[in-house]
């Protein structure tokens, strides 16, 4: 793959940019879902999905190593053939088309929810649809740049304002600990491993590397920094409204941000402050994974320039992200992209590294 040396990326600037795809709608449903699934040992699954997410990581980084000069696109045709390859080409295709519309849905109904009651949901639609595909007309050099800016105020924002909380925390609220049968403790741990799915770019971002060699360290940082910020979310959740009360709230830390006080009342409305921040993070996940299935549909039918697909796909992820028709169906569909993307994104790419590995293929 023939790549221009102005798409070239740092190795901060691919770590921030591993972090940022990472943060999106699990931000605001993470402390429900795993206290669903964990009670009050929420925060050790989340723990241990983020060392298997490392782990899957490290795999998928070693992997797309091999073939540094090549993306999941051709090298996956090298590894297992022509047709095999284009087969789970396109379910990367298919993955990154359904993940787009998921995280334009969730952007849609916390954003009606809570800032435009008022305003129908087709029309915040088709105002963020238009803002990714500005945001993802400059290149993954340009993107890459975006996240460098926004991730550090991003995470400082969500810091601040947990901490902000402490006051209101009672840490008795995570006792005890170790409740969970072992069997549902294992099912939890691999739900929650599908949170930190979006790291799988790295199939396809390493010959933007300017130093590919420092791309599994990078990989590994990035996803260490959002374990931290997954499982400090977890405990400032689980201390202030406990695990029986969290798995009825359907957005806990935009609940939690509201019982802020602020000495003198100099901020009033410190959830639009988070949910602010919160956007911008999905804006930034939205940008990337748009780009890499724009790019991933350019390489397929050998098209030089990708924004008339980028233009061409809009419409059809505009009808996806309107197709479920409330807020249970928005989280099943959630639910699907976890288990796809466990098996396509994670599973598949391992398989491929042990054949490469026996065939001896690099």
């Amino acid at each position: 793959m023939k790549v221009n040396e102005n798409d070239r990326i740092s190795p901060i600037q691919y770590t921030l940019l591993i972090a940022s795809v990472l943060v999106g709608p699990g931000v605001l449903f993470i402390p429900r879902a795993a206290a669903e699934a964990a009670g009050n040992d929420a925060w050790f699954v989340i723990i241990v999905g983020g060392l298997l997410s490392i782990v899957a990581a490290y795999f998928l980084t070693k992997l797309a190593l091999m073939f540094p000069r090549h993306t999941f696109t051709t090298f996956s045709r090298t590894i297992v053939g022509k047709w095999i390859g284009l087969l789970l080409t396109i379910s990367f295709i298919f993955y990154f088309f359904y993940y787009c519309a998921y995280m334009a849905r969730a952007f849609c109904e916390v954003t009606k929810l809570y800032l435009l009651g008022s305003t129908p949901i087709e029309a915040i639609l088709i105002f963020y649809i238009w803002a990714t595909v500005f945001g993802t007309r400059g290149g993954i050099e340009v993107i890459s740049r975006t996240c460098q800016f926004l991730f550090p105020i991003i995470i400082s924002i969500v810091f601040i304002l947990g901490l902000s909380m402490v006051p209101h925390l009672d840490f008795a609220r995570l006792h005890p600990f170790f409740q969970t049968p072992w069997p549902e403790m294992l099912k939890a741990i691999i739900n929650s491993f599908s949170i930190y799915l979006g790291f799988e770019i790295v199939l396809f971002i390493v010959p933007y590397l300017a130093k590919p060699q420092n791309a599994i360290k990078n990989s590994i940082t990035a996803i260490s920094m959002i374990t931290l910020l997954y499982v400090f979310i977890m405990i400032i959740s689980s201390a202030l409204f406990g695990a029986t009360d969290l798995k009825k709230i359907i957005w806990p830390m935009v609940i939690a941000t509201q019982m802020i006080d602020f000495p003198g009342g100099i901020i009033e409305n410190q959830e639009a402050i988070f949910l602010a921040a919160w956007t911008t993070a999905a804006f930034t996940s939205s940008i990337i994974l748009l780009h890499f299935l724009v790019q991933i549909m350019a390489q397929v039918i050998h098209f030089e320039e990708s924004k008339p697909i980028l233009y061409f796909i809009m419409p059809f992820i505009y009808l996806l992200t309107l197709l479920p028709n409330n807020i249970a169906l928005v989280f099943a569909m959630g639910a699907f992209i976890g288990k796809y993307g466990l098996m396509f994104a994670i599973g598949v790419p391992i398989v491929l590294l042990i054949i490469a590995k026996v065939r001896k293929t690099a």
